[in-house]
């Protein structure tokens, strides 16, 4: 009889804990930045996640905090993010997103630049430095990375778009 108890016990425990994992992680956009921030706090509280795994946490709430206008939290989630896996290539895009966001190209480069470094062939990275580079009109460096999206993934209508934007742009 206890084993059982206990076995049900850890059932309702490995339930509960999916779903603040599914609060935080907010894949269906039904959680208010609130909920999400609460969940992900209270998963970080408890040590869900070890070690380089915990940035997901942190991007997460972070994203929350975005959505509910908290720019200075969010920041302070994406420094974290990238302090806990300073080798994988999602907290410096997610942060150099936020940068972009915050009309920070020169911050919004470095962490697109580090995040091409570790993962060269990441398409969105790609994608959101070349946009960056469009806004400061260095049309050449946003024509490069659009042409290296595009030889990646050349069935992308958004990025011939994007680059054919950039040739009209410099009048070719």
């Amino acid at each position: 009889m206890i084993l059982w108890a206990m076995i049900s016990c850890q059932g309702e425990l490995a339930r509960d804990e999916r779903i603040v994992i599914d609060k935080c992680i907010n894949r269906d956009g039904k959680s208010a930045p609130p909920v999400a921030i609460q969940a992900c706090t209270e998963l970080l509280d408890r040590n869900v996640l070890q070690g380089h795994e915990r940035f997901y946490l942190f991007v997460n709430r972070a994203l929350a905090y975005v959505a509910q206008g908290d720019r200075q939290h969010a920041l302070d989630d994406y420094n974290t993010a990238v302090k806990v896996a300073p080798k994988k290539a999602q907290p410096y895009y997610y942060r150099g997103v936020f940068y972009t966001a915050q009309n920070d190209g020169a911050a919004a480069l470095r962490d697109f630049d580090t995040v091409l470094s570790i993962d060269p062939k990441l398409v969105a990275a790609l994608r959101q430095r070349a946009i960056t580079y469009l806004r400061q009109k260095n049309f050449s460096g946003a024509f490069a990375d659009f042409s290296e999206a595009l030889r990646l993934q050349p069935k992308a209508a958004a990025l011939w778009s994007e680059r054919g934007y950039v040739c009209l742009l410099q009048r070719d």
